[in-house]
């Protein structure tokens, strides 16, 4: 099965409309990934050190990744990468 997971926004500035500033809302969002089956989400850095893992639940198309690593923290301006990997997909690009 040949799928195109995308991120949105790209590049993904501090700041868009659909957050809430005073929540400490941010958030980027996984588009396209597949409905029918589970997938796991993997985040590195330009370096290739593992950041997060986010495990998305088939129903939704849609996943979203709080920009804060395994430990909570937020993540620094920079470049990274992901790998989507499932049943029928492996999908890897960079946000």
């Amino acid at each position: 099965m040949n799928i195109v997971v995308n991120t949105w926004p790209n590049p993904y500035q501090y700041e868009h409309p659909n957050e809430n500033e005073e929540l400490n809302e941010h958030f980027l969002t996984f588009t396209h990934l597949p409905e029918t089956t589970g997938c796991i989400i993997t985040i590195y850095t330009h370096l290739g050190e593992e950041i997060r893992i986010i495990e998305h639940n088939s129903g939704t198309q849609y996943s979203i990744w709080d920009l804060k690593n395994e430990d909570g923290e937020d993540i620094v301006s920079g470049i990274y990468r992901y790998e989507v990997v499932g049943e029928s997909i492996t999908f890897t690009n960079g946000v």
